[in-house]
């Protein structure tokens, strides 16, 4: 299932189940901005808070959340990103439900092209 923006949305969150779905379908390039989209879901709380982390988690940056936040719904998020170099990148992503708890959940790979 898609979201109206054209994200993948996680269909329904189960109890152990929280998720994070990171979009990779956006063009990067060296020393360009790109937007960095997705899904958040917990399953009996609201989203607080989605951070990204393009360094293979050495660091961490809060993403906007960007549509209706549910319990137990699917929130959208994105976060603008200047990729430094060329390459593959891994991408990660997790949230942090309004009760406090953190799910790291959310991982892919973004090939970057030369500027």
């Amino acid at each position: 299932m898609m979201t109206d923006a054209g994200l993948p949305q996680p269909s329904g969150c189960q109890p152990l189940d929280p998720r994070v779905a990171i979009d990779t379908a956006v063009e990067a390039r060296e020393g360009r901005m790109c937007v960095l989209r997705g899904t958040a879901c917990v399953h009996d709380a609201t989203v607080a808070i989605v951070e990204v982390s393009t360094d293979g988690g050495e660091s961490w940056h809060e993403a906007t959340l960007t549509g209706p936040n549910e319990p137990a719904g699917p929130v959208e998020w994105e976060h603008p990103w200047v990729p430094e170099a060329p390459g593959v990148h891994t991408l990660l992503a997790r949230a942090t439900d309004s009760r406090g708890r953190r799910h790291d959940v959310g991982r892919d790979r973004l090939r970057v092209s030369p500027a």
